[in-house]
């Protein structure tokens, strides 16, 4: 099972232990079977094992202890629903979710992909425990300053806010008028501001900009020495925890020790002006960082506390009135 999937897996945990106090959330164990999918739900048993008193694997547990229950977990996006299950969404919410990241390098140790992933892994799992619409996640954007690496794929700025501009007007036209921008890559930030200014100027709807690391920047601080703004440890951490089998981690030393392991503005700015424009102008294998203070268990904390934020800021902008969200007259 997908380790998000794991985590949606602890969230009903949670709602279990506040329903059955009884039954404490250490009398469940971590693996489920899946027994049916359709097209809006996957279902999941899962066990109790009455006599546990921690977390025990599947080989441990003795069958004539489990008791099943079956969770079912409806998933709200976009592409997997029929056009006539959409009504009922469109007809009593206004919120939806919308996945950005990129399709560019990240070292010699992180799959291109690794953007993307991460916001995909944090949309999904938001809206999978709030019910709000997920669009299908948009997986190339502004990545003109990753170009001198292999495989690096990227759309002109104007054509991504465009294309963003575009889309979103589609989902204001279906009902919706309030969008996240759940957003995993840098160079995408200050045109999906402009688009949501755009948006909000004409009164379209009310469309904002989420990162999920400006959401938890003193965990990220706290964790790592040396986070790196691209490909470093918190990216690595993040994609060790949510995709392991996409990590070369025979490459960690190689991507800190051929890389920029402190970003700071002695190497990056000149008597007060930036003067690099690439990835390739300050660092040979396109990252930043000490990867090697990456793991698996920092990227958990990291994905648990920002869905967190991510979960609330949803709640939040779902509870305001829209009236309250567009601009204020002119004095």
């Amino acid at each position: 099972m997908c380790t998000h999937h794991i985590a949606t897996i602890n969230y009903l945990y949670n709602l279990w232990e506040d329903s059955a106090p009884d039954h404490p959330k250490s009398s469940l164990i971590i693996e489920t079977d899946v027994i049916s999918i359709d097209s809006n739900n996957i279902h999941y048993i899962i066990w109790e094992y009455r006599i546990a008193s921690d977390w025990q694997s599947v080989s441990n547990l003795q069958t004539e202890n489990w008791i099943p229950m079956v969770c079912v977990i409806q998933y709200m996006r976009v592409a997997e629903q029929t056009w006539p299950d959409l009504d009922s969404y469109v007809n009593e919410e206004s919120l939806a979710v919308v996945p950005l990241g990129s399709t560019e390098q990240h070292g010699p140790h992180l799959p291109l992909a690794t953007d993307h992933l991460i916001a995909e892994a944090f949309a999904h799992e938001a809206t999978d425990r709030t019910d709000y619409l997920c669009t299908p996640t948009i997986n190339i954007g502004v990545s003109p300053h990753h170009r001198q690496f292999h495989g690096t794929m990227w759309v002109e700025a104007p054509v991504f806010r465009d294309y963003v501009e575009s889309f979103t007007r589609n989902l204001a036209y279906h009902g919706i008028d309030r969008i996240v921008y759940v957003n995993a890559h840098g160079g995408n930030v200050e045109h999906l501001r402009e688009v949501g200014r755009r948006l909000r100027d004409d009164k379209t709807l009310y469309a904002i900009e989420w990162m999920w690391n400006e959401s938890i920047p003193k965990l990220v601080d706290d964790l790592f020495e040396q986070n790196g703004p691209h490909g470093g440890p918190k990216e690595t951490a993040m994609i060790q925890y949510l995709q392991p089998e996409l990590v070369n981690n025979d490459r960690l030393a190689d991507a800190r020790d051929n890389g920029l392991t402190e970003f700071t503005d002695d190497n990056t700015r000149k008597f007060g002006a930036r003067t690099y424009y690439d990835a390739a102008d300050n660092t040979e294998n396109g990252v930043l960082g000490d990867q090697t203070d990456a793991t698996a268990k920092k990227g958990e904390e990291m994905f648990e506390s920002a869905t967190e934020q991510l979960v609330k800021l949803c709640q939040w902008l779902d509870e305001q009135a829209l009236s309250d969200l567009m601009p204020e007259n002119h004095v």
